[in-house]
């Protein structure tokens, strides 16, 4: 499974030039083994394309992406709005949101456990 939604952009212009940034949820899924048990576990990632119009026509187009940053849709989300709230290009996505897939790997243990059903999600 492999889904990639729109959900934010924004736009800059510089004389006769202007730069579309796009950003994008992925959803994929995950196999972690855990317990010697597979556990299929789906997660989120984002993708930016920008898109450079010069005098109204399409330049160029630049594309980068993390597809595994992790299993909680409602991170990725406040994720791309801060994203987009900065405007922030494919060219940086990694600088910024690198930092958060640091921080968020943990997520997909957790996530793990739920869906197994060893842990209740009180924990």
């Amino acid at each position: 499974m492999y889904k990639k939604n729109e959900v934010a952009s924004c736009k800059a212009r510089i004389d006769d030039t202007e730069c579309i940034y796009k950003y994008y949820v992925i959803e994929t899924s995950k196999n972690i083994l855990l317990n010697e048990k597979n556990i299929s576990v789906s997660c989120y990632g984002i993708d930016i394309v920008s898109e450079v119009y010069k005098n109204g026509s399409l330049s160029f187009s630049f594309e980068n992406s993390i597809e595994y940053l992790t299993p909680f849709l409602d991170k990725v989300l406040k994720l791309i709005e801060h994203l987009k709230d900065n405007g922030v290009s494919p060219v940086h996505l990694i600088d910024i949101a690198g930092e958060y897939a640091d921080e968020w790997v943990g997520d997909f243990d957790i996530k793990a456990y739920l869906e197994s059903g060893e842990i209740s999600a009180a924990v």
